[in-house]
């Protein structure tokens, strides 16, 4: 079983993978190398900066920045107005997702996923961000139009789960 950083990234692809509009979105062994149109709108999760500490009695704690990257379409298809709303409509969706209530739980600490309790955690002080849409996305020497989400997400690792 993948643990922490890895389980979080697992967690966050199979959301994105929910996501109406989402063509694909693996979990990282198997991210792509290079992306074929067919393949667009591609998603990834990224792990960012991150603290962490000790909560004592065993209990430990790792709130970090994922950084989901969203390929919507490449620029050289010349399509300006199609990749516009097709990256906002996605960017939207995604925004929505992340800031609903019943989202935020994504797994409880239970012996099933050895303990991890994992969240996505925004606030006032802590908001999730993006940069809005940018056409500067890169893979394999070809260049994407699409956007970038910071989430805060929380992992915590029980000692004893039951």
């Amino acid at each position: 079983m993948a643990v922490d950083i890895e389980y979080a990234i697992q967690l966050i692809q199979a959301e994105n993978r929910g996501l109406t509009g989402v063509t694909l979105a693996p979990d990282m062994a198997g991210y792509l190398a290079s992306v074929q149109d067919g393949q667009l709108p591609y998603v990834i999760t990224w792990p960012g900066p991150g603290r962490w500490n000790n909560k004592g009695h065993g209990w430990w704690e790792d709130r970090r920045t994922f950084f989901v990257l969203a390929y919507v379409l490449p620029l050289g298809q010349q399509l300006i107005g199609l990749r516009a709303v097709a990256a906002v409509q996605l960017l939207e969706r995604m925004r929505a997702h992340y800031i609903t209530a019943a989202n935020i739980s994504l797994a409880d600490p239970t012996i099933a996923n050895g303990g991890y309790q994992v969240t996505v955690e925004g606030g006032q002080s802590t908001p999730h961000s993006d940069e809005g849409l940018v056409s500067n996305l890169e893979i394999a020497g070809t260049v994407y139009h699409g956007f970038m989400l910071s989430l805060n997400v929380c992992i915590r690792k029980n000692p004893s789960p039951s």
